[in-house]
């Protein structure tokens, strides 16, 4: 069996080093990145509100908002037959995890739009969208 020299078995062993060394580092950098962009992305979706819900009730002329938060927030509802002219329902103290609101005098037959905007105790503003409501 042919036997390599000592240089060209210390010039291999180098190259091994040198890809290893590599490798890893290319690794760390890789999984860096991917944990930063990750954590942006968690921030940047994060929302307070756990649930919004919105449906009609008694005859369709009261419409019944339910909302769920994972901090406490205070806010208000904006609502009516379009989402560019709505109505405004002020909530009162803050919501700590879950709090139905009950709005009457809408009109029955009719599509309601209603947004949930609300502020947590560090002053960050967040809104839901508008949800259609039949």
């Amino acid at each position: 069996m042919w036997k390599k020299s000592d240089k060209v078995h210390s010039f291999i062993e180098g190259k091994i080093k040198k890809f290893s060394t590599m490798t890893a580092l290319l690794a760390a950098t890789s999984l860096t990145l991917v944990f930063l962009v990750g954590g942006y992305i968690y921030i940047k979706s994060w929302t307070p509100v756990k649930s919004f819900t919105a449906k009609k009730i008694n005859g369709g002329v009261t419409l019944d908002i339910t909302v769920s938060t994972k901090v406490p927030v205070t806010g208000y509802f904006l609502y009516g037959t379009s989402d560019t002219y709505p109505n405004r329902k002020d909530i009162d103290g803050e919501i700590l995890e879950e709090r139905d609101v009950q709005i009457s005098h809408v009109l029955p037959g009719k599509v309601h739009y209603v947004n949930f905007i609300m502020r947590t105790l560090e002053g960050e503003v967040y809104e839901t969208g508008f949800i259609r409501v039949r």
